[in-house]
């Protein structure tokens, strides 16, 4: 006989989770992490992909509203100084990716100071010596005399550059730039007295 006859037989099911936990692809297209900028609108873009889906983006803890594609961008208004940015993408199961950097606002034109030669002056010497400081190291100064500009010698805080004078009225520019393109300029004139006196003997 079929002893199997009567018996039921039934298959037991128990629930299971794929748990998930790669990151999504974060990437940020922005001024890169130490850049100096002279422009207090910084514009940050870029991509947030995976494969179980993107739940939200957030720059500096603000949500940012990203395309079916993954695709974001945010204007985010920089403060004077070094401007901490993180941006966070985070998908379904909770992953995170990260991007932070630093990003220095300097709205400031650099200090100059034209120590030599004074305005207004005259001399007697063609060749005559620009001189003053500037309170960025990193800043360059520039001196222009007519069609000619050079490049003055900057030694710590302090600059020089020889100018040759032309006879009488000359105007002589220097200009200070910072690395962002900050200027600061001053103009000195200087008389050129080219012309010995002259001297008649009439008893």
């Amino acid at each position: 006989q079929n002893n199997c006859q009567g018996v039921i037989k039934s298959i037991a099911s128990t629930p299971f989770t794929i748990r998930d936990a790669v990151p999504p692809v974060l990437t940020v297209s922005t001024l890169s992490d130490g850049t100096y900028t002279n422009n207090q609108v910084l514009n940050i873009s870029g991509t947030a992909t995976d494969n179980t889906g993107i739940k939200g983006v957030t720059i500096n803890g603000m949500a940012v509203q990203a395309s079916a594609d993954g695709t974001f961008s945010y204007a985010l208004t920089l403060q004077s100084g070094p401007n901490a940015i993180t941006t966070i993408a985070t998908d379904l199961a909770e992953n995170q990716s990260t991007d932070t950097r630093t990003i220095n606002l300097d709205m400031t034109a650099p200090d100059l100071k034209v120590t030599a030669p004074a305005d207004n002056s005259k001399t007697g010497t063609a060749l005559t010596e620009v001189k003053g400081t500037v309170d960025d190291v990193n800043a360059t100064v520039t001196v222009r005399l007519g069609n000619s500009t050079q490049t003055a010698i900057l030694t710590g805080n302090d600059f020089v550059a020889t100018v040759l004078l032309a006879p009488k009225d000359n105007t002589i520019e220097i200009t200070a730039t910072d690395l962002v393109t900050n200027t600061n300029s001053q103009k000195r004139s200087v008389f050129y007295d080219d012309q010995k006196p002259a001297l008649a003997i009439i008893d």
